[in-house]
């Protein structure tokens, strides 16, 4: 007795049949790996060049488990061109700690985003990021957002969010460094860079 495969909801795979023709879509996901670098050995810089391009307009980095060797902040700036662009950065983050306590940062003009918040990173521990950079080429600011958790300097485990914007009309931005302020990157952890495919 003939019966029907394709139910208004999609087809029934619970049953057997043969298929021909040729399937199409796109099961690649939104994000494509642009780079990555793996932490081994100790340096206190990590610079990703020709990561921003047209192809897409925003970007997703994601800093998994980076360990650093001081108790220090991790600093970002946007680069073009191999140069390091030191001015008109302006942040706003909060954050709470398993100490029980909240904290808020923020601060306009400054010579970079910092990744973690007020307080350093506590010595011989790891911390990880997730930060959406959007639309860098655009001839506007440049924003940002972040959301990332680490040990303090205080050893309180904490979280945080934050926002920043980088006020340059630029459309020349080409990529990134990561900068400890003090001590290195060292031992283990991935940073990763991804493009965001456009809609």
């Amino acid at each position: 007795m003939p019966f029907t495969l394709l139910k208004p909801d999609g087809i029934d795979l619970s049953q057997t049949f043969d298929f021909t023709g040729t399937v199409t879509g796109d099961n690649s996901g939104e994000l494509v790996k642009i780079s990555n670098y793996n932490v081994s050995s100790g340096v206190a810089t990590i610079t990703f060049d020709n990561v921003f391009t047209t192809t897409y307009k925003n970007y997703l980095i994601i800093t998994s488990n980076v360990f650093v060797s001081s108790t220090a902040k991790t600093t970002f700036n946007f680069r073009s061109g191999g140069s390091t662009l030191t001015s008109n950065y302006q942040q706003a983050m909060s954050g709470y700690r398993s100490g029980n306590s909240a904290i808020e940062f923020g601060n306009e003009n400054q010579t970079d985003f910092t990744t973690t918040i007020a307080n350093d990173i506590y010595q011989d521990s790891t911390y990880s990021e997730r930060m959406y950079i959007y639309d860098p080429k655009n001839s506007n600011d440049k924003r940002i957002s972040q959301l990332g958790a680490f040990k303090d300097s205080n050893q309180h485990h904490m979280s945080y969010h934050g926002t920043g914007v980088y006020t340059n009309s630029t459309t020349s931005i080409d990529g990134f460094i990561l900068e400890r302020t003090a001590g290195q990157f060292a031992n283990h952890g991935q940073i990763t860079v991804y493009g965001i495919k456009n809609a």
